[in-house]
């Protein structure tokens, strides 16, 4: 496709189109940034999210223990903001081949609701159901780094060459996919952040301190995110938690079935719980997530660089908590991984369990001189930017081609949820 400059806004170049969001997690109460990018798109254009494929032949054999995908089997396209959905995919057992193959239903249900030639934002790496929506423009986005089973070794090399568009997260990423886009322009796009909302719930003195905080002792020492084996270093929490046995170090987010990545393991969850002063909270509601992080007094990044950086390459992945963090204006602490390093300044990177130690400290007991870099910071990464980054590029791409002249306004009477 040849891309050319266009006017200045998206919103105008854009008007009328769809937009397709292919997802390597499920929607839920619990968010990462395309979650956050589905919605935000959602305020501007009609946008459906994708979510992964589910075995329906496992949730049949087991449906207690996999209510949600029950749920996602009974009502696959449901409508959860005014123009924001949510369409879950299906793998039937062998022999019901009547139901055609997954990405011919997703099609179908798509054009049920009037969308031909969307734009497709992929953040994972199915080609064949990219080339198979057909869209009028498709940004293969990386945000992590695919971990193909046998025989897809070569999958994220043909979602880019099934893409218009290819975006990098980080420039650590751009470097790894600049070999596979040979005529696809590359960006490098960092994460985005609802930082409005975060700084309102930090300026907001009704915005009290959630009851499961209120008795633990200080310092709080917080943690968001997925909590399993790569994403924490349950050595460094064990001995945080035996050589700083005053602090209260809490961890927030989903450690079984867990929607966005694997589980906590049995061995490492055992060896938590084990601990007097480590609270494990489970998962919060995204909107409610800021009003605890404003009362932590340090915030952790315990990504387990030394077992996991060169099979989950944790060294150099892109964390979202990061913006989470530093839109409050919170201290943190870390591994010295390749994202942070440009931000120095404004956080603690540590070398080994001796430094993570020594920068708590010093996290705990700092000044309030750094609150407003940090803040303004992270002000780079609100959603109104980061969209524009996204969409300006898909823009110059459609200028001069024609808008959609049927939008088929079919509408299914789905159920309306609350975001």
């Amino acid at each position: 496709m040849n891309c050319k400059t266009t006017q200045p806004s998206w919103h105008a170049a854009l008007h009328g189109r769809d937009i397709v969001i292919i997802s390597p997690q499920y929607w839920g109460d619990y968010w990462v940034s395309k979650h956050w990018i589905a919605y935000e798109l959602s305020r501007k254009l009609r946008t459906v999210f994708i979510e992964p494929p589910i075995w329906v032949g496992g949730v049949i054999r087991n449906p207690w223990n996999n209510s949600s995908h029950l749920r996602r089997i009974l009502q696959p396209l449901r409508r959860v903001d005014r123009d924001l959905y949510v369409l879950s995919q299906k793998f039937f057992p062998r022999g019901i081949e009547w139901c055609g193959g997954v990405t011919e239903r997703t099609t179908e249900a798509l054009l049920r609701l009037g969308i031909r030639s969307p734009i497709v934002l992929n953040f994972g790496t199915n080609y064949q159901l990219v080339k198979g929506l057909k869209g009028a423009v498709t940004v293969y986005y990386s945000v992590d780094p695919p971990f193909p089973e046998a025989g897809h070794e070569n999958d994220e090399a043909l979602t880019c060459e099934a893409s218009d568009l290819v975006y990098a997260v980080s420039e650590t990423y751009r470097k790894q996919l600049a070999p596979l886009c040979t005529i696809q322009p590359l960006h490098v796009i960092p994460h985005g952040y609802s930082f409005e909302h975060a700084r309102r719930v930090a300026e907001d003195p009704a915005a009290l301190c959630p009851k499961e905080l209120q008795a633990l002792p200080r310092p709080i020492l917080g943690f968001v995110g997925s909590i399993h084996d790569a994403y924490v270093d349950i050595e460094r929490v064990e001995r945080l938690a035996r050589e700083r046995p005053k602090s209260s170090i809490v961890l927030i987010g989903p450690y079984r079935n867990n929607p966005l990545g694997p589980d906590l393991s049995p061995g490492a969850l055992h060896r938590l719980r084990r601990l007097p002063n480590v609270h494990l909270l489970g998962p919060r509601h995204f909107l409610d997530v800021p009003r605890y992080v404003k009362y932590f007094d340090a915030c952790l990044v315990l990504v387990n660089v030394k077992d996991y950086g060169g099979s989950a390459m944790t060294g150099k992945r892109t964390h979202f908590k990061w913006l989470v963090y530093l839109s409050m204006g919170k201290p943190v602490v870390a591994p010295r991984v390749h994202e942070a390093e440009s931000i120095e300044s404004l956080v603690y990177l540590c070398d080994d369990d001796g430094g993570y130690l020594s920068a708590i400290d010093k996290a705990v007991t700092e000044d309030h001189s750094r609150e407003m870099h940090r803040i303004n910071y992270a002000s780079q990464f609100a959603f109104d930017r980061t969209l524009d980054s996204i969409m300006q590029p898909i823009a110059e791409c459609l200028n001069g081609a024609a808008t959609p002249d049927d939008r088929h306004l079919v509408r299914y009477a789905l159920k309306e949820e609350r975001v």
